[in-house]
């Protein structure tokens, strides 16, 4: 049996425990420490984990004291409050589509890993988007290209395509 928290012996969900790892940005880890010290001054009760939960690579953790003061906590900032649209999970979906590697690689990746897992969903709205930029940024290297070699030349033609 594993457990959320040693202090409260919370036992964690299956789920939880197979995704034991989460991405945080060094930000929201400096909020954290900020919060539970200031906390720890003017209560000094200290907080127990209430629950846990992953949002693809993003852990959000509910703590609580038992004078009931609450604070919750993610590992990373949202890029939309309302969608729970979080960076960590943009920022490695973005990794994983750049990088090259295949769908069952990232899959092996991240089942290694324990990160959690990006939702269908997510992903293949994600490789859309990301398709489209990289399409729009090899089409403004080749005219950039294009426009480069015609000035050059003294009648503004193109003698040679280059490796743009």
């Amino acid at each position: 049996m594993s457990y959320l928290d040693q202090g409260d012996r919370v036992a964690a969900t299956a789920l939880e425990i197979s995704h034991e790892n989460f991405v945080g940005q060094c930000s929201s880890i400096g909020t954290l420490i900020d919060a539970i010290s200031s906390h720890c001054s003017t209560c000094r009760k200290p907080y127990s984990v209430q629950s846990w939960t992953h949002s693809g690579h993003v852990l959000s953790v509910g703590l609580e004291c038992i004078k009931k003061h609450s604070l919750k906590w993610c590992s990373s900032s949202t890029i939309d409050c309302e969608a729970k649209e979080y960076e960590v999970n943009h920022r490695m979906m973005m990794s994983y589509l750049a990088s090259g590697i295949t769908p069952i690689q990232y899959e092996r990746f991240r089942d290694f890993s324990r990160f959690g897992l990006l939702s269908e969903r997510f992903c293949n709205k994600s490789s859309v988007k990301f398709n489209a930029v990289c399409e729009n940024l090899c089409k403004q290297s080749v005219y950039g290209a294009r426009a480069e070699e015609s000035s050059v030349s003294a009648d503004g033609t193109i003698s040679i395509m280059t490796d743009a």
